[in-house]
């Protein structure tokens, strides 16, 4: 089962039950960045996923309990956030882009700052 979120016009987002993403360019297509074989992805179903305000970065939720924050143009992982111990259900950035909520099962949200990079 995949699932997807779309930013704008421009950039489309899979995750799959093995854990990986994709960033696609839409359309046509081409594909941007996946996370397949890289050391530091999910390892287990990605349950979530959601593009910042701005469209820079990814925030994506696993069954591995982690959430993880995704440079939207290279595919670097910014930060893994291990403060749950659960499935992670839901993510939400608030409208300015400076912080997360992540639900996960049984848990109540958190509410995180990410570290992202100082804006040029």
């Amino acid at each position: 089962s995949m699932i997807e979120h779309v930013f704008g016009g421009g950039l489309k987002a899979q995750g799959d039950d093995q854990g990986m993403i994709s960033v696609r360019q839409k359309p046509p297509g081409r594909l941007l960045w996946s996370s397949q074989g890289r050391h530091d992805g999910h390892c287990k179903s990605i349950t979530a996923l959601v593009w910042s305000p701005d469209g820079r970065y990814l925030a994506s939720g696993s069954a591995d309990t982690t959430v993880k924050i995704w440079d939207a143009v290279t595919g670097a992982v910014l930060q893994t956030y291990t403060e749950h111990s659960a499935v992670v259900c839901a993510l939400a950035w608030s409208p300015d882009g400076s912080s997360i909520v992540s639900s996960a099962d049984r848990e109540n949200p958190h509410l995180w700052i990410p570290c992202l990079p100082p804006r040029r």
